[in-house]
């Protein structure tokens, strides 16, 4: 994790999908500190082989549009891996990576696991 810190502004905007788990309503994370505590952390205790691979990168002007997928192997059947589609959109400066705002289509299991009220 000491590189995404190192590569993200001490400002940045972090928002993932509304309905994920962590942050159901969207709302932003500021600062890496709070990216690291209320995202990466809980993923590595709560998702062994947790991992995202990047796809296509789109330049859109100011933002970078990033198309990718996330995926753990235990939202497949047993000995499979299931897959979510992300979307990320990425905003830079100088100081680096600025705002951070992903949408996806998550994964039933994964909404009823870690959010069982979730429809």
């Amino acid at each position: 994790m000491p590189t995404l810190v190192g590569a993200v502004d001490p400002g940045i905007e972090w928002r993932e999908a509304e309905g994920n788990p962590y942050e159901p309503g969207g709302k932003a994370w500021r600062g890496p500190d709070a990216v690291v505590q209320n995202l990466f952390m809980r993923l590595a205790a709560e998702w062994d082989g947790f991992t995202v691979h990047p796809g296509e990168f789109h330049d859109a002007g100011p933002v970078v549009v990033v198309e990718a997928r996330s995926g753990h192997p235990g939202w497949g059947a047993p000995d499979t891996s299931a897959h979510a589609k992300l979307r990320v959109n990425l905003s830079y400066a100088d100081s680096g990576l600025t705002t951070l705002v992903t949408t996806q289509r998550c994964l039933p299991i994964l909404r009823s696991r870690m959010n069982p009220s979730f429809s």
